[in-house]
């Protein structure tokens, strides 16, 4: 996608937030703590002017820091944002009266901004208050919370990074979106969902302080902390230590009547069950799609799920030249990967499990009874076959890695208590 079409989109977030709505009939975006050049292009101008401290921004105003400039925007919500250099940003400010409804929003074209938004000043009544963050190719709907947003010059790529508090980011051409919490951060291109979160590193948030304060982005990760820490323990008294046991996605290319993804389950219970170091395992044959929920709806602190990449029973053959002889014989295969899910601690455990077996060829009339029986430990049938042994195997190296988990938590929960 070239520059054009990303000044289309611009231009369609000018028209449709800028135009069809009343205007604003309170006090504007107040510019504070300018430093460099800071320059102003009021609405419907075609020059800069440059701004000084104590300016006011007003509705479809434009601001730009150059090289080296920063600057300090106030809204009267209360949302405060910190402008880095090399930045253009507008500002969108109206009222609807008779849902009293004042929408703040603001619209970065290139550059970054830090956000932080706190409780709605006095002197705003009963109004309510909508503020997003609008970019060539996002939207950000703001929760209360602080973070970061900056957009890549040309192509409108946009990173949004979450300190404290939770972001809703979309993408500003299609219904699809991510809620970005705490310490996580996604990724917006024009034609493409935000992706799923993912852990900010150590780099990203110093190179959030070369533009940030350290004060403000260290108070902003303790609020965060301690506001996390809060709701550990309030979730700690609400939730069993129990494993809700999801059953495994079938991504293999097996076609067949068993239900692999669930019959392995119900042999990773099985072994689960055998370890006393790991947390008494529930499956659910039907649940909601997020881990989370799932272990919210059944008052569990851990969700195992996964996915099979492979299964087959394969005959396969063998010529030994030397003896002159043929001989076949039949191999189950199984592989797939599996994820640990902690709500409480927010960690995710991932591993990975294969097995195979063999054995002489088995005859149709094997197969006709194996396949009769349901993929499950309990089927005596199952259980001693080939196939039965081998999901058995990959069972108990996903158990393994999961029980390790546990207990080196417990050791560590153990050394701490010292």
């Amino acid at each position: 996608m070239n520059v054009r079409d990303n000044r289309c989109i611009v231009l369609i977030v000018l028209i449709v937030v800028g135009f069809t709505s009343p205007a604003f009939t309170g006090t504007g975006v107040r510019i504070e703590e300018a430093k460099g050049t800071i320059e102003i292009q009021r609405a419907g101008a075609s020059s800069w002017s440059p701004a000084q401290n104590g300016a006011i921004l007003y509705e479809n105003d434009v601001l730009r820091t150059a090289a080296a400039s920063s600057a300090k925007l106030l809204w009267p919500d209360g949302l405060t944002g910190y402008i880095r250099e090399n930045t253009q940003i507008l500002v969108n400010l109206y009222e609807n009266k008779r849902p009293s409804l004042i929408s703040q929003h603001a619209t970065i074209f290139l550059g970054a901004a830090y956000f932080l938004l706190r409780a709605a000043l006095p002197g705003l009544g009963s109004n309510r208050i909508d503020t997003k963050i609008f970019t060539p190719t996002s939207v950000v709907a703001i929760r209360g919370t602080s973070f970061s947003v900056e957009v890549e010059k040309g192509t409108g790529t946009t990173v949004v990074r979450v300190t404290n508090g939770t972001v809703l980011v979309r993408n500003i051409l299609q219904n699809r979106g991510q809620f970005v919490h705490a310490g996580f951060q996604t990724q917006v291109s024009l034609n493409k969902a935000p992706l799923s979160p993912n852990l900010m590193t150590r780099d990203d948030i110093a190179a959030l302080r070369t533009w940030v304060q350290d004060s403000i982005v260290d108070s902003e990760l303790l609020n965060h902390l301690s506001r996390g820490e809060k709701a550990r323990e309030a979730m700690l008294e609400k939730l069993q230590n129990t494993i809700v046991v999801k059953p495994l996605v079938n991504g293999s290319n097996y076609q067949g009547s068993w239900d692999i993804g669930g019959g392995f389950s119900q042999f990773l219970i099985h072994e689960l069950e055998k370890n006393e170091q790991v947390p008494s395992p529930l499956i659910v044959e039907q649940s909601l799609f997020q881990p989370r929920e799932t272990a919210l709806q059944h008052q569990a602190r851990y969700v195992l799920t996964g996915q099979i990449t492979l299964f087959e029973l394969v005959r396969q053959g063998r010529v030994n030249t030397k003896a002159d002889r043929y001989t076949e014989r039949s191999h189950a295969r199984i592989a797939g990967t599996f994820q640990l899910v902690d709500i409480v601690e927010n960690t995710v455990i991932s591993g990975t499990f294969s097995a195979q077996e063999h054995a002489p060829v088995l005859g149709d009339d094997v197969l006709a009874k194996l396949i009769s029986h349901q993929l499950s430990p309990t089927e005596a049938v199952i259980a001693t076959s080939i196939v039965g042994k081998a999901v058995e195997n990959a069972a108990s190296q996903a158990t393994d890695s999961i029980r390790d988990y546990f207990r080196t938590s417990q050791e560590s929960r153990n050394g701490l208590s010292r």
